[in-house]
């Protein structure tokens, strides 16, 4: 039997999802600020606006993520009916 396309779309898509983590974790991490730049924005470093919106972004993609039905919650739906 064929697998549904759901499992398919989400094994294509685990690699998206991963680059985009390892995306957005590279710029919240500051390391490539020079030590010497002292760009104020909002009265902030910009490294660390930078970094809280990075912060905030992954924590809204992880929510998407989430939001979504496991696999295993779709094909025991399926099954019940």
């Amino acid at each position: 039997m064929d697998k549904p396309r759901y499992c398919r779309s989400r094994r294509r898509s685990s690699w998206a999802i991963w680059v985009t983590y390892a995306v957005l974790l590279g710029v919240a991490i500051p390391w490539y600020w020079p030590a010497d730049d002292a760009t104020l924005w909002f009265g902030l470093p910009a490294w660390v606006v930078v970094a809280v919106m990075a912060s905030l972004l992954i924590s809204v993609f992880t929510a998407c993520l989430l939001h979504r039905p496991w696999p295993d919650e779709t094909a025991g739906a399926e099954g019940e009916t």
